[in-house]
């Protein structure tokens, strides 16, 4: 089953509003669309680390970290999908909604995260919320700036699309492939108009009428420790070093 294939079975299967397009639906909503949404995914069958999503981190639930930011932010709702009951409770207990649980059939490993956020968007139609704009904001990704996320906000809120990133160097001269350095087998001109960044899951929003974005807008990540992607028992070692000895201001008390 293809994507489109796959998002049009979700749509018939588990919601109300049977439209597919997003720009018809905020066409047609009655009302002005103003609300911002953080969308955390947080599925419990993990497989390289069991239970990542609220493995202990400084004393703390992983996903504890990515709701008390979201908290401090100051978007309108803040919703975790999970497709797990005792996931549900914590992230509840922590001041987030989890107004479903996820199917298992978006739930799986081989299933793209894109279908947790494509199922938020579409609970919250049927809900007729006036979303405006939705947020991805993964726990696996812990370290975040409260000013830096408040400014993707506000950039988010004017452009229609903000995204964390990291800009790799297009500088092959120290790199290598079979002995042979790397500039001397590219052509580097087929890179010339390429955008030359990668997003993080620090914070990834775009308005939910694609259609009405103005211009997309890119944050680099510049410090180290907000590129740690926590998947491995090595990661959490790392992230428990740097936070046990405060080498990263959140700037708020998780």
């Amino acid at each position: 089953m293809g994507s489109d294939e796959f998002m049009r079975h979700i749509i018939g299967k588990y919601f109300k509003y049977q439209e597919y397009d997003n720009v018809k639906w905020a066409e047609e909503f009655r009302g002005e669309r103003d609300k911002v949404v953080v969308h955390i995914p947080a599925r419990t069958g993990s497989t390289r680390l069991k239970n990542k999503n609220v493995a202990m981190l400084g004393g703390k639930p992983l996903i504890a970290y990515t709701i008390t930011m979201a908290k401090a932010m100051g978007v309108d709702r803040i919703i975790v999908s999970t497709d797990g009951r005792d996931y549900a409770d914590l992230a509840e207990s922590l001041g987030a909604e989890v107004p479903f649980l996820r199917p298992k059939e978006l739930s799986g490993d081989n299933v793209s995260p894109y279908y947790s956020r494509f199922f938020t968007i579409r609970h919250l139609m049927d809900e007729e919320y006036p979303l405006k704009a939705i947020i991805d904001m993964y726990p696996v990704n812990p370290f975040r700036n409260l000013g830096g996320m408040k400014q993707c906000l506000e950039k988010l809120r004017k452009s229609g699309f903000c995204a964390t990133c990291v800009a790799p160097s297009r500088r092959f001269d120290n790199y290598y492939y079979k002995g042979t350095r790397l500039s001397s087998m590219v052509d580097l001109s087929a890179f010339a108009n390429k955008v030359p960044v990668k997003i993080v899951s620090s914070f990834s929003g775009c308005w939910v009428n694609m259609s009405e974005i103005l211009y997309y807008d890119f944050q680099l990540a510049n410090n180290p420790f907000e590129l740690l992607d926590l998947d491995t028992e090595s990661d959490f070692r790392c992230a428990e070093m740097v936070v046990s000895k405060g080498l990263y201001d959140f700037g708020v008390e998780i």
